[in-house]
């Protein structure tokens, strides 16, 4: 588990944005399976239809 992004810059101001959030528990939910991510989608693309 990660608490963020991975980075090798350590003069980076943001290299620590997430570690607070792994300390105190609150993690984020993910969408996993395929049913969950498309019931969480917030727009669909189907290939060849160009309109939104």
């Amino acid at each position: 588990m990660l608490t963020g992004r991975q980075i090798s810059d350590p003069s980076a101001t943001h290299i620590d944005i997430q570690s607070q959030r792994y300390a105190d528990g609150a993690f984020k939910d993910l969408a996993y399976y395929s049913e969950d991510v498309k019931k969480r989608a917030k727009l669909i693309y189907h290939l060849g239809d160009n309109t939104q």
